[in-house]
């Protein structure tokens, strides 16, 4: 995924995670609080400015909260090092899958959660 998808994605993700929590988060808003104007943003986002790594690296520091959140992790869980790096491997994955079989990266994120419901469900059986 190039830096200009992965940009569009995250800004999907948080003004997604913002509308689930009955805000309302506008270009204006991300930009201001990435400290650019609203063109600049909308041409990072619309393809007529480039996107660095640079870029998606600011707004993830600027949205770190709203990206954990949305993630399903709570902003006060202290995540180890760990779970970091599998829910990484899970992300890369799911990209690479959702690029091999032609569809959605939700579509191979709800086999992996279905998937995992089936284990643990044998798991607990188990005792």
């Amino acid at each position: 995924m190039n830096n200009k998808d992965t940009l569009n994605e995250l800004v999907n993700t948080v003004k997604a995670w913002a509308k689930s929590q009955g805000q309302r988060l506008t270009v204006d808003d991300i930009a201001g609080r990435m400290h650019i104007t609203r063109t600049y943003l909308s041409g990072l986002l619309g393809g007529s400015k480039e996107v660095t790594k640079k870029h998606v690296l600011d707004f993830r520091s600027h949205f770190k909260q709203e990206l954990l959140l949305a993630a399903g992790i709570e902003s006060n869980d202290k995540i180890s090092r760990e779970r970091a790096l599998l829910l990484a491997l899970v992300h890369d994955y799911t990209e690479r899958m959702a690029l091999l079989e032609g569809v959605s990266e939700e579509t191979v994120k709800s086999r992996i959660k279905a998937k995992s419901r089936l284990i643990l469900d044998d798991f607990d059986s188990w005792f």
